[in-house]
């Protein structure tokens, strides 16, 4: 079973994005948060009951409360250790050539794609970690 975390606050895009991972991973386990507040309590959780970390980190990157990436500044050393082998893909609506470079300065950001996500894309993306 693969998992996946998406986190990303627009109500229509956690529909979409949960049912397009589906349709391309059948086999798949998806956790949905709407803020990285959110997201960040749920990978403690995680932590603490010694559960296994998402394989894939959708982020978008414009969010209320904290963005995208200031979510990755806020990750712990805890929380880095525990994401180590998850890959982080960050989302936009738009593409901004100063976001994908500022993505690019992240270590564990695996790419940028503006939405929404497709079938071939996830298939690609799952596909290319084996």
């Amino acid at each position: 079973m693969i998992r996946f975390l998406l986190i990303d606050d627009d109500d229509i895009i956690s529909v979409i994005h949960p049912a397009t991972i589906q349709r391309a991973i059948s086999d798949s386990d998806i956790e949905i948060t709407p803020s990285g507040t959110e997201a960040l309590e749920l990978i403690d959780v995680l932590i603490k009951n010694n559960e296994t970390p998402p394989d894939f980190i959708f982020l978008d990157i414009n969010m209320p409360e904290i963005s995208g990436f200031e979510f990755l500044d806020r990750l712990t050393e805890e929380e880095k250790i525990f994401l180590k082998d998850s890959q982080i893909i960050m989302l936009s609506s738009s593409v901004n050539h100063q976001n994908i470079e500022r993505a690019k300065s992240y270590p564990m950001i695996r790419d940028f794609v503006s939405k929404p996500l497709t079938v071939e894309y996830i298939r690609g993306l799952v596909g290319n970690t084996n």
